[in-house]
């Protein structure tokens, strides 16, 4: 498809398709390497490719492929708390938006795996350690706003 606008751009311009290929390969490198765009770049590749690849995994019979995405989407969910309070220092680091869109692609793709790496090295035994406390202060915050919740529900009784 990609070469298909190629096509269209070298036939319209009159040059050469790997050079209209080459230019378009270098404009995308310059934006990445001075930020223009960047951001929004790795954050597109960061979503959407697994966003699709997880709309597919819950269409397919396979368990396999589920737990692959949510293991993604739970890596890459601490990865964005992360990069949301760190983004005023990390902003600053050379070539950050580049290393981002990287480490996002080391996450998701099927020869590194890192999510699933990242999870059973780091994510599971602070899960295994501390999920009991987790979820007392979940169940203790359940319970507030269902009693919030139902006060709610009187009140509008009343006010009818």
């Amino acid at each position: 498809k990609i070469d298909q606008y190629v096509g269209i751009i070298a036939e319209k311009t009159g040059q050469d398709p790997t050079l209209v290929r080459n230019v378009l390969m270098g404009v995308i490198l310059v934006v990445f390497v001075f930020g223009f765009g960047a951001s929004i770049i790795a954050n597109i590749v960061g979503v959407f490719y697994p966003a699709f690849q997880s709309f597919k995994a819950l269409e397919s019979e396979k368990s396999v492929d589920d737990k692959k995405w949510l293991t993604y989407w739970c890596i890459f969910s601490i990865f964005t708390i992360v990069d949301q309070f760190g983004h005023v220092i990390l902003v600053w680091v050379p070539f950050y938006y580049i290393l981002k869109l990287c480490f996002l692609m080391y996450l998701f793709l099927p020869y590194t795996d890192g999510a699933s790496k990242i999870y059973v090295t780091y994510v599971l035994p602070i899960y295994e350690k501390y999920h009991k406390n987790i979820e007392a202060v979940g169940e203790k915050y359940a319970d507030l706003t269902s009693v919030e919740f139902k006060m709610d529900k009187n009140e509008a009784k009343k006010a009818e």
